[in-house]
């Protein structure tokens, strides 16, 4: 059998539930590694965060809230909901292909009952989904744009552009 070891990046060594909660969610990875030219889908990372909270919660007694990050708190809304039909869905997704982020939107549909809109959303490459601006990320850019030249911290606004 072969030795996996799990390095936490979280600077708060102290903080036993942050170090815990990142362990757990990348055993969730590990579990079913997708290899080179895969990425992972939300389906993937909603259930390592889905997974990682629930055990800190009832291990630490630590509850998250959502409601800061709309893209996090969609992706979490998807994945408990999946759950919350069926305890045993992952499993019987997994008997049918079992890394999970290779799981189909057919599959989802066919095993787990989902609509094909829902199907499609857990089958999303996560790191495309992340990157793409929410509509509050839009605003804050805008924000920004227009006070940081004003303020004089970066000279000029042509001088603040180039830096960009």
């Amino acid at each position: 059998m072969e030795e996996i070891i799990i390095r936490s990046r979280t600077k708060r060594a102290k903080d036993s539930s942050e170090t815990t909660k990142q362990r757990l969610k990348e055993a969730i990875h590990v579990l079913s590694p997708i290899g080179f030219g895969w990425a992972p889908t939300i389906l993937e990372e909603g259930l390592a965060e889905c997974f990682a909270q629930r055990y800190v919660n009832r291990v630490h007694g630590l509850s998250f809230e959502r409601g800061s990050n709309p893209k996090a708190d969609a992706v979490m809304e998807a994945v408990s909901t999946l759950l919350a039909k069926n305890q045993l869905v992952i499993k019987q997704l997994r008997a049918r292909q079992p890394v999970i982020s290779k799981i189909a939107e057919k599959l989802l549909v066919e095993v787990a009952g989902v609509e094909l809109s829902q199907a499609k959303f857990l089958c999303t490459d996560f790191q495309s989904y992340w990157r793409t601006q929410s509509r509050w990320s839009g605003v804050a850019a805008k924000a920004l744009n227009a006070w940081l030249p004003a303020c004089g911290l970066f000279g000029n606004r042509e001088t603040w552009l180039t830096r960009i």
